[in-house]
């Protein structure tokens, strides 16, 4: 069994998942009793959307659902057992509470962050800090995102080494331009190609940690950036410790 707890289906979520669907396809033979997958996301597909998100036919449903019945049907046919279900709503105290209870069995659990706001990022990572800092946690943190100018990242680390990011203030959505309103504004930097690259790298990181032994999984840490015209480079975990001991 294999548990996914996914927070946001927007532009690096929903190719996230597309990606992951493949991925889990092909390794059906090693899912055991199957996938366990909720997606969370208040919001729904707007018209503009469809630019850079995958959504087709998806025109006012929530973005979560649409991404969890495309989920369905994909698994569906490939004969992949899977329970994959979908929340309109936060992400809250509740979900973090579920989230703890899988991390209790013996089943590897992936709490994997599609987020545009450093308000979400920060509750996520307050939990993290204060619940999972042994060596015998189980959970595995994957974190995306897409700055404006098109540069795209993704971490994807054992909680048991997790270290948090200092964030300088809090943002809101609402408070900023989202990439279908700048695009409506004037041509920017970023790409859809930049959603795709951190979507697909955090899926298939997610699928080489999934493959691990348990012990190796939990030193598990991946983390890559990328530009807009296709550079990438890999950070060690040297490198990942040194870079947040110096933002404290």
């Amino acid at each position: 069994m294999l548990y996914i707890f996914q927070i946001g289906a927007g532009g690096t979520g929903s190719w996230f998942a597309r990606t992951l669907m493949h991925n889990m396809a092909e390794l059906k033979g090693r899912l055991g009793s199957g996938i366990t997958w909720k997606i969370w996301d208040p919001d729904n597909v707007e018209p503009r959307n469809l630019i850079r998100q995958p959504f087709y036919n998806g025109v006012n449903k929530n973005k979560a659902q649409y991404i969890c019945g495309m989920a369905h049907d994909f698994f569906t046919y490939h004969k992949v057992a899977c329970t994959i279900s979908y929340s309109d709503s936060l992400f809250d105290d509740s979900d973090f509470a579920s989230l703890d209870e899988k991390v209790k069995s013996k089943h590897p659990c992936f709490l994997v962050s599609c987020v545009d706001n450093t308000f979400t990022r920060n509750r996520i990572q307050t939990h993290l800090s204060r619940n999972h800092k042994t060596k015998e946690s189980k959970l595995t943190y994957i974190d995306m995102g897409v700055a404006p100018d098109g540069d795209w990242s993704i971490d994807c680390i054992s909680s048991a080494l997790f270290m948090p990011l200092k964030y300088d203030r809090i943002t809101y959505p609402d408070e900023l331009l989202s990439c279908a309103e700048r695009e409506e504004i004037g041509p920017v930097p970023q790409t859809t190609f930049s959603n795709i690259a951190a979507g697909s790298n955090a899926a298939q990181a997610l699928s080489e940690c999934f493959t691990l032994e348990p012990d190796a999984r939990s030193e598990f840490h991946k983390s890559l950036y990328g530009t807009a015209n296709g550079e990438v480079k890999r950070l060690s975990l040297e490198d990942y410790f040194r870079q947040r001991m110096e933002d404290i």
